[in-house]
């Protein structure tokens, strides 16, 4: 269910309530891989909201692979990612 939901969500075909985001973006980095943290990382980009994008990062912070988990920690500590809404 969640890989299908965030395949339509990626495409903007049919969004996901806000309140099961955190929830598929964790279930999907964790079991999709790199493609889904680069799917994950553009729509970090695209969010017009730093609550979306808060939701993102938790779930960019679940990949398995530890360049990926490397790369989500310097995202979430660039200047992408204003200083109050870092995670500590």
């Amino acid at each position: 269910w969640a890989k299908e939901s965030f395949k339509s969500h990626f495409s903007s075909e049919r969004l996901i309530a806000p309140d099961f985001r955190k929830t598929v973006y964790k279930l999907v980095c964790l079991n999709q891989g790199e493609e889904a943290f680069t799917q994950l990382k553009a729509l970090f980009f695209r969010a017009e909201s730093t609550e979306e994008q808060n939701r993102i990062l938790v779930g960019l912070g679940f990949s398995r692979n530890a360049s990926l988990i490397r790369e989500a920690l310097e995202l979430s500590l660039s200047s992408s990612v204003r200083v109050q809404d870092g995670f500590f």
